[in-house]
């Protein structure tokens, strides 16, 4: 499979939806491998073996299950960006399956190449957005989990200032900190430290 390959799954049980479908994707590109399957059902073990770069799915008029198998598909992990075929007047149908994760629908009698090649685009630019922003939101979770807050009484010497843990140990006020928090230390004087240690130098 060259770089500019595509895997494209076609969910569909009737014969004129997977010719339209194919001719469509045939006009478009030579790069454009199509895999058909008729039993919605098995799309999910497809899914599980191969690869795709976008799914497209033929709402059939009798499949009253759509959103139970479009959820499925897009709870696999990195699932495609799913393009949902519609009938005429089944517009609210196709806004609803982008509401629960498909990234474009289409109307089944009303598409051509043009259409299509620009739904495909659209959708796997919408998924690449999304998965970004899932990557983001995963990386600030885990962030936010490796973040230790300091919260309630924390016992200090009043002499030496070191701070005791649960474990009953004392360690230096930075050591503490740092290992209970992001905060990283850079050390200097304040400015009544800094006189003082003026006056000293001053009397050596």
């Amino acid at each position: 499979m060259s770089e500019n390959e595509q895997n494209i799954l076609i969910i569909a049980s009737r014969k004129k939806i997977q010719l339209k479908l194919r001719q469509a994707l045939n006009r478009l590109s030579n790069d454009i491998n199509h895999h058909i399957i008729e039993d919605s059902g098995s799309a999910l073990d497809k899914l599980d073996k191969i690869r795709y770069d976008c799914i497209i799915f033929n709402r059939e008029e009798n499949n009253y299950n759509t959103f139970g198998l479009l959820e499925k598909i897009l709870d696999k992990p990195e699932a495609p960006p799913l393009i949902l075929l519609v009938g005429v007047g089944q517009e609210e149908v196709g806004k609803e399956a982008i509401k629960k994760g498909a990234q474009e629908y289409l109307i089944k009698d009303h598409f051509d190449s043009y259409l299509l090649n620009r739904a495909v685009k659209y959708a796997q630019q919408r998924n690449e957005l999304i998965q970004e922003k899932n990557k983001l939101i995963n990386e600030l979770q885990e962030a936010l989990e490796r973040v230790k807050t300091l919260e309630g009484l924390v016992p200090i010497c009043s002499k030496c200032n070191k701070i005791r843990d649960d474990g009953g140990y004392w360690h230096k006020v930075e050591k503490y900190i740092a290992e209970h928090s992001e905060a990283q230390f850079s050390h200097g004087l304040c400015p009544s430290c800094y006189e003082e240690e003026k006056e000293k130098l001053e009397d050596e």
